[in-house]
């Protein structure tokens, strides 16, 4: 504690426990004077608060699975939108495109049958019929010849039209695809008899030249057609 002389106020840090617990008279060590200096009032001691120790929490478990609910449990039900069905946008094209080919394959089946005969037959599976481009009508001695007109290579196809049928028929357009080792189409054209029509029994030669031929062909097919 701090003592101050009250004749020439000079102060001096004491220790409270030298002045006891009543109190003593003390001196100035400066001006001599002498007093009586009181003990300090003591503080009630405070009882100290016993420690206790944190209590341990278990830490929660990583995965909490709620308790199953009992049957018959009064909870409202809780009633789920129905999911609206989407059709794919793929399965959609899919159909357009299906739809489109049936469409053209209805509409030119006369150009594809003169392209390829045995198609009449699965048109007639499906109810719809289409006549064979010069049904009836027999091709006989086709010939093919390469030859040069002018430094120009030309194929040179010939044959023989004829009518075994006991009816007039329609002379179409023949068609000549060529084709190479893999039997794929690499070049074509159409060409017209010298006759629209052949009586029963009658017969027609033919010839057509088709210039710069493919080097790839390796044969032909000819073929009535529609076009």
């Amino acid at each position: 504690m701090i003592l101050t002389c009250p004749a020439c106020g000079k102060r001096y840090l004491v220790p409270s426990s030298a002045l006891g617990s009543a109190g003593r008279q003390v001196r100035c060590a400066a001006c001599g004077d002498t007093w009586f200096q009181e003990a300090p009032a003591q503080e009630p001691e405070v009882e100290a608060e016993p420690a206790f120790e944190e209590p341990f929490v278990d830490p929660p478990p990583e995965d909490i699975e709620p308790p199953p609910i009992r049957a018959r449990a009064s909870l409202p039900a809780l009633r789920r939108r129905p999911e609206k069905k989407r059709l794919p946008t793929g399965w959609i094209l899919l159909g357009l495109f299906v739809v489109a080919v049936s469409a053209g394959g209805v509409v030119a089946r006369g150009s594809i049958v003169g392209m390829w005969p045995p198609a009449a037959r699965l048109y007639e599976l499906v109810g719809l019929p289409v006549p064979v481009p010069g049904e009836g009508l027999v091709l006989h001695d086709v010939a093919t010849e390469r030859m040069s007109q002018g430094g120009v290579p030309v194929l040179v196809v010939t044959g023989t039209i004829a009518n075994p049928t006991q009816e007039v028929k329609s002379v179409p357009k023949l068609r000549v695809s060529l084709r190479d080792a893999r039997r794929q189409e690499v070049q074509s054209w159409v060409f017209s008899a010298d006759t629209a029509k052949l009586v029963p029994g009658e017969f027609v030669k033919f010839g057509s030249e088709f210039a710069n031929p493919s080097t790839e062909a390796t044969d032909l097919t000819l073929t009535f057609t529609h076009d």
